[in-house]
């Protein structure tokens, strides 16, 4: 189970899943796409600027800054289950665990 909240260290070990659990299925909503060291400087006037120093690749060359991890099976938000409070991904997780789809 992925979503927006996942980054960085996150992102590597999804990635590593996918790299060697050939099986392995993600559910949600794409992660954030940022891995990598943060380089952070301040610019005249105090300003904070950060960026991502690495450039991270899955195996097959894909990027992943900017991107995230894409799930196998989308999960989308929608404000009936923000209001109900209902956590879709994990019952989308569970619908898959119980029929493999």
């Amino acid at each position: 189970m992925i979503n927006e909240e996942a980054a960085s260290y996150a992102e590597t070990v999804c990635m590593i899943f996918k790299a060697y659990a050939k099986n392995a299925v993600f559910i949600g909503r794409p992660t954030q796409g940022s891995n990598g060291d943060v380089i952070s400087f301040f610019l005249p006037g105090g300003i904070s600027v950060g960026f991502s120093s690495l450039d991270w690749h899955f195996p097959d060359t894909k990027q992943l800054q900017r991107v995230g991890i894409i799930p196998d099976i989308k999960v989308e938000k929608t404000v009936e289950t923000i209001i109900k409070g209902n956590d879709e991904i994990m019952e989308r997780a569970i619908i898959f665990s119980e029929t493999g789809k």
